[in-house]
């Protein structure tokens, strides 16, 4: 009888811990809590020390505000979001160079337009590449998936740099469906299969080769991180994905 009481009771706990473990997993998935008046209220701060700051042309207060509203962004309302944006934006266009590199850095940070703004400066920053750099540098790490195509358009760019910092904002869709990472995966490997066998040619071009050695590092990273495998080098990726990665339903 003892035994049975024993049995019953072990049931019992083991029941109730099952669902606080399950309820533990399932926290992680939570969506973003809703805007509270002191989250709104703490944006819209940041948004009036900015105009204050650009008023008054002080470079420092204006970089500060800026990243105060980095961090406070996902607390306001899709209006004050869009208002917090519209104010970024203006200091593109400011005199002092430190303000506009802050800028191109905090909509990387933000949301909504923030990805056509930094998508239409990298476009027309093509004759500087730092410049190019930084704006998709900061736009990948918005993540929006509508402008991967727009991403992979910069793997056959001219310059190292570009595609490099092309490969790693690809990266950044690490979290994003099989399917839509194998997409990626696809093209990465057609350029990198291109640049590999450019430069591993009998008598292989001087630009070829630093092409090759620019871009191996940023292949491999990005490669590792989309289809979370430990492999190495472009034949066997490539052989990889022929013979087992497309095939796959998840990664």
């Amino acid at each position: 009888m003892k035994i049975s009481q024993f049995l019953l009771v072990l049931l019992v706990m083991t029941m109730a811990v099952v669902p606080v473990a399950f309820a533990g997993c399932q926290e992680k998935k939570k969506k973003p809590q809703e805007p509270t008046e002191e989250s709104i209220a703490a944006l819209q701060e940041a948004i009036d020390d900015l105009i204050g700051a650009l008023k008054d042309k002080d470079v420092e207060e204006c970089k500060a505000s800026i990243d105060k509203i980095s961090v406070k962004y996902d607390g306001g309302t899709t209006k004050l979001k869009s208002v917090a944006v519209a104010q970024i934006k203006k200091c593109l266009k400011n005199k002092d160079r430190s303000v506009r590199n802050a800028a191109i850095s905090g909509l990387g940070q933000t949301g909504g337009d923030a990805i056509k703004i930094l998508m239409k400066g990298a476009k027309a920053a093509k004759k500087e590449v730092t410049l190019q750099q930084r704006y998709l540098n900061s736009a990948g790490k918005l993540r929006e998936e509508k402008t991967i195509p727009e991403f992979l358009k910069y793997l056959n760019n001219k310059d190292n740099n570009i595609i490099k910092t092309a490969i790693y904002a690809l990266g950044n869709y690490n979290e994003s469906s099989t399917k839509i990472r194998k997409e990626i995966v696809k093209s990465l490997l057609k350029r990198y299969a291109s640049v590999a066998s450019a430069a591993n040619k009998p008598t292989p071009k001087t630009t070829d080769k630093a092409r090759y050695e620019a871009l191996y590092n940023p292949f491999e990273s990005t490669l590792k991180k989309l289809t979370k495998q430990e492999l190495k080098g472009a034949n066997i990726w490539n052989k990889w994905f022929r013979k087992d990665g497309k095939k796959r339903k998840e990664w």
